[in-house]
């Protein structure tokens, strides 16, 4: 079904200059600067019909989700790309709030955005490819939908500015599911009401059938300080009952009493694991400390929630990744720590796999059990590749490197998904630019297959 809904985007493609694009849902009128063309000949998406309707299939609850998909040099990280048996999809931003998604077929290779509108330029708010409001750099694919949360901070309170759109594979159909009312908590409603200059914060995370929401408030003091008085809570939407709204999630122990939940790092089925910490600040130095970490593991239909094990660093300078029930810590770029840690998620047995004695720290993005090191690295403390390709193990050991071939000159790693490592050679890009990164899909990939091999190398996504 979806390599015939591709070929359906290819002929419309050379479509794309003769007029402009309209969209079916309601959801958004054309942009006032230009006024599009007529419409009435795009008023039916292309591929919305019932028989080439994709089959529902649930979030395979056997699959780890750690949260942290996009990667960059300053350490944020992201959802940033969907997979399905048949296409990736990849979120773009502009920036300054703008999103959209395009797909590209696994056996075509060629990115478009992710409408199949007959004569749309792709370039007005109507488009089946632009998403509704700011997204967080964060969508989810759960049965035959795309779920996205989006944030109006000019909302006042009571809070009401998330909501949870969804839309179809194809593109069409974008769906305002919940507007959740949240549940807050005393006492986040009392910073909220109370402080004077209150800042509020908001954050998305998905995994397997939910979507959670990060909502915090800071209070300022008499000295203008903010992060003295902060209260975060944690909401849950369940993707297969959102007519539930938000539930605000509390978690005990055996014993019955309450135990932290700092929202979501990694997700298996109806398990979730997250590190909570202590952070103290510093007036002096204007900088918090953290202290007192420690990794939970929750089981959400039960609300029940244990200590795995505490973490003897800072588990927020990290990047994360699991492989094989083992979640690893990898000091992110300009971090302090030398050194990478391994936890068993089973047995909460923390291992510390790779100590630096000197020199450069190896610090790069690590994906199931490698750390990958690129030469777009701006850290000066870091080891850089002037490699095309750099790979490492846990443990800290090379595994292997390979050259630029010729053309090549500067790497930099953008999303991983399966067996495939996305990124841009920005020589080999003639219209790169380090603030495009995100404005585009990647077009460049590895296999990791073809580690230890001679194959390892740098190729087109192209047909």
């Amino acid at each position: 079904m979806f390599k015939r809904f591709c070929a359906i985007l290819l002929i419309f493609a050379s479509l794309c200059f003769a007029a402009g694009c309209g969209r079916t849902d309601g959801g958004r009128e054309a942009e006032k600067t230009e006024a599009p063309p007529t419409e009435a000949a795009s008023s039916v998406p292309a591929a919305e019909t019932a028989s080439d309707a994709p089959e529902a299939t649930e979030a395979p609850e056997e699959k780890f989700c750690v949260i942290d998909k996009r990667c960059d040099a300053s350490g944020a990280s992201q959802s940033a790309m969907l997979e399905t048996d048949d296409a990736f999809y990849f979120l773009c931003s502009d920036g300054v709030g703008s999103y959209e998604i395009w797909v590209s077929d696994k056996d075509y290779k060629d990115w478009m955005p992710l409408c199949a509108k007959p004569d749309c330029l792709h370039r007005y708010s109507s488009c089946n490819a632009k998403l509704e409001g700011e997204v967080n750099h964060s969508f989810w694919l759960y049965g035959d939908h795309i779920y996205y949360l989006t944030i109006d901070w000019d909302a006042a309170f009571p809070f009401d500015g998330a909501e949870l759109w969804r839309m179809k594979l194809d593109g069409s159909d974008h769906e305002l599911v919940l507007k959740p009312e949240l549940p807050y908590s005393k006492a986040l409603e009392s910073v909220i009401r109370s402080a004077s200059g209150a800042f509020r914060s908001m954050a998305f995370d998905f995994t397997g059938k939910y979507a959670f929401i990060t909502y915090g408030a800071s209070g300022m003091t008499n000295d203008g300080d903010y992060s003295a008085k902060h209260v975060t809570d944690r909401y849950m939407i369940d993707l297969s009952r959102p007519e539930d709204g938000a539930v605000l999630m509390e978690f005990t122990d055996e014993t019955g009493e309450p135990v932290p939940f700092y929202g979501v790092l990694l997700g298996k089925g109806e398990s979730v694991y997250c590190f909570v910490y202590d952070s103290i600040y510093d007036p002096e130095t204007e900088t918090s400390e953290i202290s007192n970490a420690a990794l939970y593991a929750y089981d959400i239909p039960t609300r029940r929630g244990r200590k795995l094990c505490d973490l003897d660093f800072d588990p927020t300078d990290c990047f994360k990744s699991e492989y094989d029930g083992t979640l690893y810590f990898v000091p992110v770029f300009g971090s302090q720590y030398k050194e990478i840690y391994a936890v068993d998620l089973e047995t909460g047995e923390v291992e510390k796999t790779y100590e630096q004695n000197g020199g450069q720290m190896l610090r790069g993005v690590p994906y199931k059990q490698y750390i990958f090191v690129d030469s777009a690295i701006s850290d000066p403390t870091a080891v850089t590749s002037e490699y095309g390709v750099s790979v490492y193990g846990m443990d800290g050991e090379l595994v292997q490197q390979r050259a630029f071939e010729e053309g090549e000159s500067l790497v930099r790693f953008l999303a991983f998904m399966g067996d495939l490592a996305f990124g841009t050679l920005m020589s080999n890009d003639p219209d790169y630019k380090e603030d495009m990164e995100y404005k585009q899909p990647p077009m460049w990939y590895l296999d990791l297959n073809d580690i230890g091999t001679d194959g390892l190398r740098w190729r087109k996504w192209e047909p």
